[in-house]
């Protein structure tokens, strides 16, 4: 790619994500983003062709985990670093805001269904690195507890209930879960808590295709 037009796509998502953080989902228009970014329209559809895929962007370069991993990590390892990548990714309100904007329209509109089939895609293939191989089922009874504990119940994902959904998925995988401590440095970790918390149901990803979109 173009240097130039490489930091011309850079500079939207670091407004674009400005935007975010500053006013919510709602305002990631391609008017508002244009306007913040000081670049035309057209410049914006050269890169998406809706603000679903724009937003998609963002969310993704929120984290780059799994691109490449320590060599040695453990897979039971890779899968805490990636669960409390996503708790803190998830944090913000304007990243679940943006999150579940995708969702909800993923539901009727199948540029955005599409874009949330990529997301998943990607973050599928961050865990794969240090994981291994899993189906989609595996992969939505690992996080179909995490999505529905913050987006759902609107409930924080604590150590122990990151720590119950991995030792679920160690133990379907055969394994020993051996507990972690200092899971989480930047929180503080706690002992994996019972299997209270209904872990082990998960949903599917969506995966549409089409194209599509809103400003």
């Amino acid at each position: 790619m173009d240097p130039r037009v490489e930091r011309t796509r850079e500079h939207v998502l670091s407004c674009a994500r400005t935007l975010l953080a500053e006013s919510g989902a709602d305002a990631v228009t391609f008017s508002n983003v244009g306007k913040r970014a000081r670049v035309a329209r057209q410049t914006l559809y050269r890169h998406w062709a809706t603000r679903e895929q724009l937003i998609a962007d963002v969310l993704v370069a929120a984290s780059d985990l799994g691109r490449e991993t320590p060599a040695e990590r453990t897979p039971e390892a890779h899968l805490r670093a990636f669960l409390y990548d996503f708790r803190a990714r998830m944090a913000g309100p304007a990243i679940a805001s943006a999150t579940t904007l995708l969702m909800a329209h993923a539901t009727t509109d199948p540029g955005s269904a599409l874009t949330l089939r990529t997301m998943v895609d990607d973050r599928m293939a961050a865990l794969r690195t240090g994981w291994g191989q899993f189906t989609e089922d595996e992969y939505a009874l690992i996080m179909g507890p995490c999505v529905f504990q913050l987006l759902v119940l609107r409930r924080p994902l604590t150590d122990e209930f990151i720590e119950s959904v991995i030792a679920e998925a160690i133990t379907r995988r055969g394994a020993v879960f051996v507990p972690q401590s200092n899971s989480s440095p930047a929180v503080g970790s706690h002992p994996p808590g019972s299997n209270r918390l209904g872990v082990g149901h998960g949903s599917r990803a969506v995966g549409h295709t089409g194209a599509g979109g809103t400003d």
